[in-house]
């Protein structure tokens, strides 16, 4: 019997066919299945479109049929009570991913450029900072302390990072903790006391923060933080109360590389990609490096600049011989009042002048008029 009740009208068509299949010359023998009667119902199956498996299924119904079964409606030997479903409606599955969407694509739009309104009048400093690597034994922590402390002593000089806030060891790197002098449970602590130790313009998710996954400890401290943490990479507007908008542009890591040239990445990013940005910065190498464009003439200046590591001393980069190009950090000098892009944004690698040199910028000034104060 068949699992399913064939059609009255599939039944009809396909003993109809089966008639004439017998009329043409394929005659059954009887009562017998021989050839010819196998023959006639394939016939009939082809002419109906039916696979081998529905010809047979057919001519046993067709055969039950004339046997009476379906005339005398004998009621089935069991019936099996039928069983709710467990899946979810395909109605709700499809709302609910269609919603999973529009979340996922609302929040990737607002990060396209993050908007951020800077709330001091004149110029500001990023104190942008290379991979920190806080728990390894080769962080140089007096630098990166001194450089902590030059935020706090540094009236609008805002911190930024990178990524790669400790080694994270994950997998088979795991064995490396024990050739480090801080356990993993310490390097959370110490990542959690960095997150919170400045006010972060931004913060950048690299590989090692990343090999956490959804259970990346940097995200729960930078979200009681308040600090805007991203994985890979941001873009920021910056604002200031006149108008100006300076853009930063800031990654683990841009694609390309160069023997030549440290800052190829982010410099092919500001020549080749769509954004117009005026400040690039990545680190991941651990290597410091630092190219100007003058686009249109100079109507546009975007700084391309590759940060280094507060990581100094590291075992790989001396088993393979890597140059030493390592400077940790990198300030960008902000004046919205410039009179053109030329002066917008300043470049120093000694972060004790950038601040020097924000001060003087933040200073109030005596205008002098016709050789008389103003």
């Amino acid at each position: 019997m068949p699992g399913h009740p064939l059609p009255d009208d599939a039944l009809a068509a396909f003993a109809e066919a089966y008639r004439t299949a017998v009329a043409e010359g394929y005659q059954p023998r009887g009562e017998t299945v021989g050839t010819n009667r196998r023959a006639a119902a394939t016939v009939a199956g082809e002419r109906l479109g039916l696979t081998a498996n529905q010809q047979r299924g057919r001519l046993a119904a067709l055969d039950m049929k004339q046997k009476g079964w379906a005339a005398t409606e004998q009621p089935a030997p069991f019936v099996v009570a039928p069983l709710p479903s467990g899946e979810e409606p395909i109605e709700d599955l499809i709302a609910r991913r269609a919603n999973a969407y529009t979340r996922r694509h609302e929040a990737k739009e607002a990060r396209e450029l993050v908007p951020v309104q800077i709330n001091i009048e004149g110029a500001y400093g990023i104190l942008h900072m290379g991979d920190p690597h806080v728990d390894d034994d080769g962080c140089d922590w007096p630098t990166l302390l001194r450089h902590l402390e030059l935020i706090d002593q540094t009236e609008g000089l805002f911190a930024a990072n990178v990524g790669d806030l400790s080694n994270n060891w994950v997998g088979h790197l795991a064995r490396l903790y024990a050739s480090q002098g801080t356990t993993a449970a310490e390097a959370i602590r110490m990542v959690e006391w960095f997150v919170g130790r400045v006010r972060w313009l931004y913060l950048i998710g690299g590989n090692h923060d990343c090999w956490s996954g959804a259970a990346d400890p940097v995200k729960w401290f930078a979200s009681q933080a308040g600090a805007a943490y991203q994985w890979h990479g941001m873009r920021l507007a910056l604002r200031s109360p006149n108008g100006c908008e300076v853009r930063v542009n800031a990654r683990h890591d841009f694609a390309g590389t160069s023997q030549w040239n440290g800052a190829h990445a982010p410099a092919k990013a500001a020549r080749m990609g769509w954004a117009r940005d005026h400040i690039y910065t990545c680190g991941h190498r651990h290597m410091a490096a630092h190219n100007t464009l003058f686009m249109n003439n100079g109507e546009h200046v975007a700084h391309a600049i590759r940060l280094g590591a507060y990581k100094v001393h590291d075992d790989f980069a001396d088993s393979k011989g890597f140059p030493k190009e390592n400077v940790p950090a990198a300030v960008t000098v902000v004046n919205p009042n410039s009179r053109d892009a030329l002066g917008r944004v300043t470049v120093f690698w000694d972060v004790e002048a950038a601040a020097d040199f924000l001060r003087y910028l933040r200073k109030p000034r005596v205008r002098v008029a016709a050789g008389r104060p103003a």
